[in-house]
């Protein structure tokens, strides 16, 4: 009796290291640089009024917003971050700066 008691004490511990020894690899991850955030969740670059139009009676965003026109919305309109109307800024061509980051030569 007391050696399957052992036994079983024996594959446990040999269970519970391998478990511990392959969750070291995953731990030990990070990134190695740092990309600069784009501060927008949703942005225009439209000059007219209305460059940004909502049409539902609620809308929430968890974001900054921003366009170069004006924000309309039809109904209830949230917005958990910083909103920016006439904000002059120029659009950002994503698919360019992820073709020149990551796949030029």
């Amino acid at each position: 009796m007391k050696k399957a008691t052992m036994l079983k004490r024996i594959l446990s511990g040999a269970l519970s290291a391998v478990m511990a020894i392959s969750a070291v690899p995953i731990v030990s991850a990070h990134a190695e640089e740092s990309t600069e955030l784009y501060p927008y969740t949703m942005f225009a670059a439209s000059n007219s009024d209305g460059a940004i139009t909502v049409n539902a009676e609620n809308f929430c965003v968890n974001g900054n917003v921003a366009t170069n026109g004006t924000i309309v919305s039809s109904g209830n309109m949230n917005i958990n971050g910083i909103k920016t109307e006439s904000a002059e800024e120029s659009m950002i061509f994503i698919f360019d700066r992820i073709d020149n980051r990551y796949f030029s030569t």
